[in-house]
């Protein structure tokens, strides 16, 4: 798990310094507080809490880049 958080994190924190970036600084921080500092592992109910937050991180970044919706569903 922890591969694959640090590749998801490092790939969002990435986004910002892409100066054609069509996400602004309000959508970089709450992005960033959607994904954590670091993966939720413990707890039923926090690990579905985060379950929810990380999808409003994948809306955000539908919703910037203009990401087709049957492109970015989890399969």
């Amino acid at each position: 798990m922890a591969k694959h958080f640090s590749e998801m994190k490092g790939f969002a924190l990435n986004l910002q310094f892409n100066p054609e970036s069509p996400m602004n600084n309000d959508q970089f921080v709450i992005l960033n507080s959607f994904l954590k500092n670091k993966p939720v592992i413990v707890g039923t109910t926090e690990i579905e809490a985060y379950q929810a937050e990380l999808l409003f991180a994948r809306n955000i970044l539908q919703t910037a880049y203009g990401f087709d919706a049957e492109n970015v569903q989890n399969w």
